[in-house]
C-alpha cells in the first residue's frame, strides 16, 4: 500500500468518480447488449404495427447462440480429460512434493462442485451477446452437514437418535459477472476494476459478523436498506433473464455494494495513494471496507475477463451477435410483411351494399365461409351484393431479399442452414457443403483456441491458486478420497510452501475444445493412410515391420470418439488367449504356401523371385 491518508468520505468520492468514468465509457456498449438480449429472448417493439398486422419473431439469434455454446461445451463434456497439469520448464516432477496429477484431481473436484461445464456455457452466451466473458474466482465457507447416530437412554430402553452436525468447509466459487455490473478502467491501463453487487441486507450483516471479516460492522449496521422498491439494477437485469419484474412483493431489504479492486490515485497531485487494494462502498455513500491490501496470495484481481471477438486496443471489444441481431430484426420485418401479404391474399378486402341486404345485421360480425346472404327485391339482376375489391400477393422480390438477408445472417453468425438443421433453399453440391463447413470450422478453431487459453485456462489456473491458498480449509475426507494415502503428506506441508511450489512449478493446459475440432481432421488423415498402405502389399509389409497396428486401431477409435476402455479385454479373456481362426487344415495333404516358398528357395539357392504377371508393355499376355 502506498501513502494513503485520505478520509472515508474522500475515499468514497474517489471510488464514485472512478465508477462514473467507467459508466460513461460503456453506455453505447450496454445499449447494444440490451438489443442483443432482446433479440435472443424474441422481444421487439411493434408500436408501428396496426391491429391485425403480423407480429411474428424469428429465433435466428437464439438458435445461433445455442449452437455455438453447445459446441464449445461439448469439448468439455464429451471427452474424459479436457485439461492437464504439467511441470514448468526446467522442473523435474520428482522435485515436487505435490505431483501434477494430485493438483489436477483436486482442481477437477472443485470445478465439478461449482458446475464448471454449465459456467462455461453460460459465460459463452454472455460473451456472444454482450462482448465479454467475465468470471470472478474466489471461495467461501459452506455448510457440510455430517450425520451421526447417538444412543439415548429412555427409561430401560436405548433408542437410536439421528443428529446433524454442522461443519464449515471452504469451497471454490466461480461467479459469472454481468457486463452491466462490471466497471473497468476505460483507458485499458488497468488502474481499477469495480463490481456492483446487490446483496440482501441480512447476508451482508452475516458476513460482517464473521470472525476475521474485513467489513466494518458498525458501518454496516448504520445502513438503511431499501425495502420493497425495485432497483434500477433489477430493471436492467430482467432484460437478460426475460423474467417479469415485481414491485414490492416480499419487501426484501437490499444493499448495493461497489467492490473496488486496484489502485487509487490522487486526482490533484497524481500521486499513488493506495496500491493493489480492495475497498467496498455501500449505497454509494458509506465505506464499509476501508482500503485493504489484496487478500489473494496471487496478488491479482479475482476477475478473468476475455472477449470472443477482439478489437485491438479496446476494453469492451465487440459481440459476435451485434451484426446478426440487426439482420434478425430486418428479417422479422420482411417475414411479417410476407405473412400480411399472404393473409391479405386469402381474406382480402370486400365491399357490400347494405341497401340490397334483407338484414344488414347478418354481416356485422364478419362473413364466415359458407354464409348465405338474403337480398332484397331492389338488387338488380346480375349485380353482386358483396364483391372483392383488392388483388394482393407476395412479390418475388420480397422472397429474394429475405433469402439474401438469411445468407448474410449465416455469414455474420458463423453458421449455415445445415448447421441450424434447415435444408438449403436451393440445390447445392456436396463440395459446396464441405467447403462451407470447413470454412466455418476454421473460424471456430481460432475462436475456440482463444476461449481455451485466454478464458478457460486462466480460470482453471486462477482456481488452483485460490484452492492452494485455502487448502487446509477443504473437507479432509474429500481430499483423502481423491489423493488416497498421499493426502496426509499433502496436508502436512505449510500452505505457503504448498502455494509457492505449485504456482511456480506447474503449468495448466486446456485442450478439450480444440481436440473436438481436430477429431474429424485426424480421422481423415488416418483414413488416407490406411487407403495408401492398403493399396500396396509392399507398403503393408513395411508398415507392419515399423509400426503397431494395435496402436493405429486405438488412434482410429479415439478420432471417432469411441471409449476404448469399454471394448478392451479383461484379464481372464487375455489369459484364455485368442479363439482359433479359420485357415488351412494342418492335417491336410495340400502343400501350404509357406512350404512351397521354402522349397523353391532351397532349389534355387537364393532369394525367391516373385511370379509377377507379364507386362503388357513388353508384349506379354
Amino acid at each position: 500500500m502506498a501513502n494513503g491518508t485520505k478520509t472515508k468520505e474522500e475515499i468514497v468520492l474517489l471510488v464514485r468518480n472512478y465508477f462514473d468514468e467507467a459508466y460513461d465509457a460503456k453506455r453505447d456498449r450496454m445499449d447494444l447488449n440490451r438489443l442483443n438480449f432482446d433479440c435472443f429472448h424474441l422481444r421487439s417493439s411493434y408500436f408501428h404495427k396496426v391491429e391485425g398486422q403480423s407480429q411474428e419473431f424469428l429465433g435466428k439469434v437464439n438458435l445461433a447462440v445455442e449452437q455455438i455454446s453447445a459446441f464449445i461445451q461439448q469439448g468439455l463434456i464429451d471427452i474424459g480429460d479436457w485439461f492437464r497439469v504439467d511441470t514448468a520448464p526446467g522442473i523435474a516432477p520428482e522435485a515436487l512434493t505435490i505431483s501434477p496429477e494430485d493438483v489436477r484431481r483436486l482442481t477437477k473436484r472443485q470445478l465439478e462442485l461449482v458446475g464448471f461445464n454449465t459456467k462455461v456455457s453460460d459465460a459463452l452466451k454472455l460473451g456472444l451477446l454482450g462482448s465479454l466473458m467475465i468470471a470472478k474466482v474466489h471461495g467461501k465457507f459452506v455448510n457440510k452437514p455430517q450425520f451421526i447416530v447417538r444412543d439415548e437412554v429412555d427409561g430401560i430402553n436405548i433408542k437410536k437418535r439421528l443428529v446433524e452436525k454442522e461443519n464449515k468447509v471452504w469451497q471454490l466459487c466461480i461467479d459469472l459477472v454481468r457486463q452491466e455490473d462490471w466497471y473497468p478502467d476505460p483507458t485499458g491501463r488497468g488502474l481499477y476494476e469495480i463490481q456492483r453487487i446487490e446483496m440482501d441486507y441480512y447476508k451482508l450483516l452475516e458476513l460482517a459478523k464473521m470472525p476475521g471479516s474485513t467489513y466494518d460492522l458498525e458501518a454496516v449496521k448504520s445502513l438503511q436498506p431499501s425495502s420493497g422498491l425495485l432497483s434500477e439494477r433489477e430493471r436492467d437485469k430482467h432484460t437478460e433473464t426475460a423474467q417479469n419484474t415485481t414491485e414490492g412483493g416480499s419487501k426484501r431489504s437490499t444493499i448495493v455494494l461497489d467492490e473496488f479492486w486496484g489502485n487509487i490515485v490522487d486526482p490533484t497531485t497524481g500521486e499513488l495513494l493506495y496500491e493493489n487494494i480492495v475497498a467496498t462502498v455501500a449505497d454509494e455513500k458509506t465505506l464499509i471496507q476501508k482500503p485493504t491490501p489484496n487478500p489473494l496470495w496471487h496478488q491479482k484481481s479475482p476477475f478473468v475477463v476475455t472477449p470472443i471477438e477482439r478489437v485491438p486496443n479496446s476494453v469492451w471489444h465487440k459481440a459476435v451477435m451485434d451484426a446478426p441481431t440487426r439482420h434478425n430484426m430486418a428479417m422479422n420485418e420482411l417475414y411479417n410483411l410476407m405473412v400480411d401479404g399472404a393473409m391479405m391474399g386469402v381474406h382480402g378486402i370486400k365491399q357490400y351494399r347494405p341497401e340490397w341486404l334483407d338484414d344488414p345485421e347478418q354481416i356485422s360480425g364478419g362473413i364466415p365461409p359458407g354464409t348465405s346472404l338474403a337480398v332484397t327485391q331492389a338488387m338488380p339482376p346480375g349485380a353482386q351484393v358483396l364483391e372483392r375489391v383488392d388483388t394482393s400477393s407476395v412479390p418475388a422480390e420480397a422472397l429474394n431479399m429475405y433469402n439474401a438477408m438469411s445468407s448474410e445472417f449465416n455469414q455474420s453468425a458463423f453458421t449455415n442452414d445445415l448447421r441450424l438443421g434447415v435444408l438449403p433453399s436451393r440445390s447445392v453440391k456436396a463440395t459446396e457443403v464441405v467447403e462451407a463447413s470447413q470454412s466455418i470450422t476454421g473460424v471456430f478453431a481460432g475462436l475456440a483456441k482463444n476461449i481455451e487459453v485466454s478464458f478457460i485456462e486462466a480460470v482453471v489456473e486462477r482456481s488452483w491458486m485460490t484452492i492452494a491458498q485455502h487448502m487446509n480449509d477443504l473437507h479432509f475426507e474429500d481430499v483423502k478420497a481423491i489423493l488416497g494415502p498421499r493426502a496426509d503428506l499433502v496436508q502436512s506441508i505449510s500452505p505457503e510452501e504448498r502455494f509457492a511450489e505449485t504456482v511456480n512449478g506447474l503449468k495448466f493446459r486446456v485442450f478439450g475444445i480444440t481436440r473436438t475440432l481436430n477429431k474429424i481432421k485426424e480421422f481423415r488423415k488416418i483414413q488416407g493412410l490406411l487407403q495408401t498402405i492398403g493399396s500396396s502389399e509392399i507398403l503393408m509389409q513395411a508398415f507392419s515391420q515399423k509400426f503397431d497396428f494395435n496402436k493405429l486401431l486405438d488412434e482410429v477409435m479415439k478420432s471417432l470418439d469411441i471409449n476404448t476402455e469399454k471394448l478392451q479385454l479383461d484379464e481372464a479373456e487375455i489369459a484364455a488367449g485368442p479363439e482359433p481362426q479359420g485357415g488351412p487344415d494342418m492335417q491336410s495333404n495340400i502343400p501350404q504356401a509357406g512350404a512351397a516358398v521354402n522349397e523353391r528357395v532351397e532349389e534355387e539357392g537364393g532369394i525367391p523371385k516373385p511370379d509377377f504377371p507379364p507386362s503388357r508393355a513388353t508384349g506379354g499376355g
